[in-house]
């Protein structure tokens, strides 16, 4: 009897603390076309550490699972587009939220986000090698060489 009561006891600490956890999904689309983006990345940050991440599907559907509650700032990234943070979600012991979020397609940024140089790439004219420019040597030359 006192294995029994033993195992009951365990199996609602179990599921008590699976409760405990948050859970965040929704959908990442561009902006202009209402397309979803397949493959952007979600971040979520508190105080400015990254705790979770996840990845689009090719629907543009993202679910994170077993966060704890607490305030976070998510950020959607996806290349060719500008990252878009959205601050201070909060994020309920147990309960389930749904985070759509829309980026912009990026004009004349850098990759990073950040302001940064743009340099235009400019090609070398091309100079073949010049094989016939070289010292000859004489046989005598080649015995007195160290490597010899």
């Amino acid at each position: 009897m006192k294995f029994i009561a033993t195992i009951l006891m365990m199996s609602f600490g179990f599921c008590s603390f699976a409760q405990i956890q948050s859970y965040l999904e929704g959908i990442v689309k561009d902006e202009s076309t209402d397309e979803p983006i397949p493959f952007a990345t979600v971040a979520i940050y508190q105080n400015g550490i990254l705790k979770m991440g996840g990845e689009t599907d090719l629907a543009g559907h993202y679910a994170i699972r077993n966060i704890d509650s607490g305030i976070y700032n998510v950020e959607f990234s996806y290349t060719g587009f500008q990252p878009k943070k959205i601050e201070s979600v909060v994020l309920a012991t147990g309960k389930w939220l749904k985070l759509d979020a829309k980026l912009q397609a990026a004009r004349n940024q850098c990759c990073c986000g950040r302001c940064c140089a743009v340099y235009r790439y400019v090609p070398q004219a091309y100079k073949p090698f010049d094989l016939t420019s070289g010292t000859t040597f004489s046989s005598s030359d080649l015995r007195r060489m160290p490597f010899r």
